[in-house]
């Protein structure tokens, strides 16, 4: 899917990694780009990301609104899931599936890995 169309949409989810720390971090943003640079410089001091540098963009998901990225940024950190994470950078169904099923307000939605059509199928549009 390209993402060219959410350019000027409200909000992105966005993963980042450092090597220094081997770690992942997620977090929402209007400017994913800026908001990297603010996690590079330590700008918030004493932040999950204030004891590296390093951090480099792994993935950006366009958002509707805040409220949607919230959604999906809670649902994503409630994993607590590596594996949950990767899965979302490196498969595209399951990562357009995520951010469709928190798109509408007030969505309940299941917890768990499993919680996506299976992988290798095609999610439907």
């Amino acid at each position: 899917m390209s993402w060219g169309f959410f350019v000027g949409m409200g909000h992105w989810v966005y993963v980042i990694y450092s090597g220094k720390l081997d770690r992942y971090y997620v977090g929402e943003s209007e400017d994913p780009v800026e908001r990297l640079r603010q996690h590079r410089d330590g700008l918030y001091k004493g932040s999950a990301t204030s004891k590296a540098t390093d951090w480099e963009s792994m993935l950006e998901m366009p958002c509707a609104d805040r409220s949607h990225a919230r959604r999906l940024e809670g649902w994503i950190k409630s994993q607590k899931s590596r594996a949950v994470i990767r899965r979302l950078i490196e498969e595209e169904d399951y990562r357009n599936y995520q951010v469709e099923r928190f798109r509408q307000e007030g969505v309940a939605a299941p917890i768990g890995i499993g919680a996506s059509p299976a992988r290798g199928a095609k999610a439907s549009a």
